[in-house]
């Protein structure tokens, strides 16, 4: 088993040294079982799909651990996992997918269509990938949504998003891979 603490944004270049450092540990250690402790505040949707793919493509078997809290598009990443764990005083936050603009933008009806659907179809996506990983339902998923509230640990296992409650444990002479 190896342990990685990955503790960052949620961008391409971010998400893929993940599952990068798994390969490559499996082709120098012949290591195949990974924990993810994982703290992050979220970020781009496009980059937490592509990670969340790319991670359930893999053919290791991987905990994530949620140490601190896992918010936005991070906890699609995290639900990329089988085992899904989380200690006590973990949150999760789930909103709505926004668009951030500067101040240069011009709408017209036909753009704001496309940023409509575009956002919806985010939203979509995301709810269900929670529903297919969760107890939930997509409508319950969009709900939570819309709540944008943030959610503990005992949430989290009664949803079926966590499995177990519990604090992570390295053990003695393991070496922490550091993905900050």
């Amino acid at each position: 088993m190896e342990y990685i603490h990955f503790a960052r944004g949620i961008a391409h270049p971010s998400v893929h040294e993940l599952p990068l450092l798994m390969q490559k540990l499996n082709e120098e250690k012949g290591e195949d079982e990974f924990t993810v402790l994982i703290n992050s505040g979220g970020g781009l949707v496009a980059a937490g799909i592509d990670a969340y793919n790319l991670m359930r493509a893999l053919p290791f078997k991987i905990t994530m651990h949620n140490i601190g809290q896992v918010n936005s598009v991070a906890n699609i990443i995290f639900l990329s996992a089988r085992i899904r764990k989380a200690t006590s005083i973990s949150t999760f936050l789930f909103h709505s997918v926004g668009k951030d603009f500067n101040d240069k933008i011009r709408f017209e009806e036909r753009r704001t269509r496309e940023l409509l659907d575009s956002l919806r179809r985010d939203n979509n996506s995301l709810a269900s990938i929670i529903a297919a990983r969760s107890k939930m339902k997509v409508n319950d998923v969009a709900d939570l949504f819309r709540e944008q509230h943030v959610k503990d640990s005992k949430w989290a296992k009664e949803q079926g998003l966590i499995q177990e409650i519990e604090d992570p444990e390295i053990p003695k002479g393991k070496h922490l891979h550091v993905l900050h």
